[in-house]
C-alpha cells in the first residue's frame, strides 16, 4: 500500500515537471538566433496574380541572405508591330499573319490560315497550329479561334477588309482586328491581343533599402532570375530588419516590367518558418512524457 502511494506521488511530481517544460517550450522566450530564418512569402497580385517563395533573413544582422520567388502575372499582349503575311510557312501549308507585340520583339503571334494567298479572303478558321511564342521557346496554342470579316471599305483601286479575331489562348479569350488587302492580299496592320498568365522567377540581386523613396517601408527589392524585368519591391513597416520575425507586406508594394508596366499588390504577407530550437524544446517534454509512461508501466 505504501508503495503504491508513493508511487503515486512520484507520478504526480514527474507530471508537474513534464507540464512545466511544455509550458516553458510554449511560452519561454528564445534566445537570440544566430542563424538566419527562412519566411515563407505569400501575396495576391491585382489582376489575379499571385506571388510565392521564400526569403532568407539574418535577423541578427538584419540582412537579407536570398530569396526565392515566384510571381505570377496576368498579362494582356497586343500585337500590333512588325505585321506580315508568310505563305506557306515552313512548309505548313498555311499562310501565316505574323506580329510581334506591341514593343517590336517577343512575344510573337503566329496565326495560320488554310489559304495559299488572302487575295479574296472573306474570313473563316484560324489553324488549331496557330501559337503565341514567347523568347525563352515557351508557347501557347490558339484554340477555337477564326477570322470573321466585320467590314469593308475601298482604297483607291483596292479593297480593304477589316476582320475580328476571335479564340482561345491559355484559357483566356483571343481578340483584335487584322486589316487586310484583300485585292493585292497584302496584311496591313493587327491590334490581336491575349491575354496570358506568365510566371517569372525572383531571385537576383537582392538587396534592402530603408525608408525607401520617402515611403516610410523598408524595401525588399529582387530582380528577375536572369538579373533583368520584372522587379519586385517589396515594402515592410519596418526601419530594418534586426529582430524581423514576419509579418505583412504593404499594399505599396510594386512589380516593374521591363517597359514600365507597374503591378500592385492586392494582399501578402511574410511568415517566418518554425525554428528548429522550437522543435528541441516540444522534442524533450515528449522525452518527459515517454519516460513517465514507462514508469507507471514498470510497477
Amino acid at each position: 500500500m505504501a508503495l503504491s502511494v508513493a508511487y503515486r506521488n512520484d507520478m504526480r511530481m514527474t507530471f508537474l515537471k513534464v507540464l512545466t517544460v511544455v509550458g516553458l517550450a510554449a511560452g519561454a522566450t528564445l534566445p537570440a538566433v544566430a542563424s538566419p530564418l527562412i519566411f515563407n512569402a505569400a501575396g495576391k497580385i491585382s489582376g489575379g496574380g499571385s506571388l510565392s517563395g521564400t526569403v532568407t533573413i539574418d535577423p541578427a544582422t538584419g540582412s537579407l541572405v536570398a530569396a526565392d520567388l515566384s510571381l505570377t502575372l496576368i498579362q494582356t499582349f497586343v500585337f500590333s508591330a512588325n505585321v506580315g503575311g508568310i505563305p506557306n510557312y515552313a512548309n505548313s501549308g498555311l499562310f501565316v499573319i505574323a506580329a510581334d507585340d506591341s514593343a517590336g520583339s517577343y512575344p510573337v503571334a503566329l496565326l495560320g490560315v488554310q489559304e495559299t494567298s488572302l487575295i479574296g479572303y472573306d474570313g473563316g478558321p484560324i489553324s488549331p497550329a496557330s501559337d503565341v511564342i514567347f523568347a525563352n521557346g515557351d508557347f501557347y496554342t490558339i484554340t477555337s479561334g477564326k477570322f470573321d470579316l466585320l467590314s469593308v471599305s475601298p482604297s483607291g483601286s483596292n479593297t480593304i477588309g477589316t476582320f475580328g479575331a476571335t479564340g482561345m489562348v491559355a484559357g483566356n479569350p483571343l481578340g483584335g482586328s487584322v486589316k487586310i488587302n484583300v485585292t493585292t492580299g497584302a496584311v496591313l496592320s493587327s491590334t490581336v491581343t491575349a491575354t496570358i498568365p506568365r510566371t517569372y522567377k525572383l531571385n537576383s540581386n537582392i538587396g534592402g533599402v530603408p525608408n525607401y523613396a520617402n515611403s516610410g517601408l523598408f524595401a525588399i527589392i529582387v530582380n528577375e532570375a536572369g538579373g533583368a524585368y520584372p522587379i519586385a519591391i517589396l515594402g515592410l513597416v519596418e526601419n530594418d530588419l534586426v529582430g524581423y520575425a514576419g509579418g505583412p507586406i504593404s499594399g505599396a508594394s510594386s512589380f516593374f516590367l521591363a517597359d514600365g508596366t507597374r503591378f500592385g499588390l492586392d494582399s501578402g504577407s511574410l511568415t517566418a518558418t518554425p525554428e528548429p530550437s522550437t522543435f528541441a524544446c516540444f522534442g524533450l517534454a515528449g522525452g518527459l512524457l515517454m519516460v513517465a509512461r514507462w514508469r507507471r508501466n514498470r510497477v
